[in-house]
């Protein structure tokens, strides 16, 4: 995996002393062999809690995951991954916002949003004009303040993986 091209920079203003710049990029699979990357990312989704650290035996399920998405953006800091969030799509019609989070010491700087909006600017401006996600309780009025309503009259639900065994 590489970083592509830098499609914005975003300066925090948060603290009157703080003035860290955060710069964000689209990754793009180039399976270099460079492991550090997908080390950090899955620094990130460890600190998530969706993964546990037995995981990391094979961390090729990373560069999987960057190719499988349309979108897969970072936020780095000081040359280190310290957000990201990726979109799924048929490139076409729908989109999914999904694995959004940055690490602990990073966030409420508006990190997390500006992943948000930099990967639905990008969404919208390819013609996708459905762009869903799925909060985690708590999270309404971040997504919220992005956009982002309640799909009344739908349930998100899950396939119990148990049923096809």
């Amino acid at each position: 995996m590489n970083y592509g091209k830098a499609d914005m920079d975003f300066q925090n203003r948060g603290a009157e002393n703080l003035r860290e710049v955060y710069t964000f990029h689209f990754l793009t699979p180039a399976g270099n062999g460079d492991r550090s990357l997908a080390i950090q990312l899955f620094s990130l989704y460890l600190s998530a809690g969706w993964v546990t650290p037995d995981d990391d035996s094979d961390l090729f399920w990373i560069d999987r995951v960057v190719a499988g998405s349309l979108l897969f953006a970072v936020a780095i800091h000081n040359d280190r991954v310290i957000g990201m969030g990726r979109a799924i799509s048929d490139g076409n019609s729908d989109a999914y916002i999904q694995d959004v989070t940055v690490l602990p010491d990073h966030r409420g700087r508006g990190i997390g949003a500006a992943i948000v909006k930099m990967i639905s600017a990008r969404l919208v401006s390819q013609g996708i004009e459905w762009i869903g996600l799925v909060a985690a309780p708590g999270a309404e009025l971040f997504y919220s303040k992005l956009g982002f309503r309640p799909l009344e009259g739908h349930v998100p639900m899950k396939l119990d993986i148990d049923f096809f065994k």
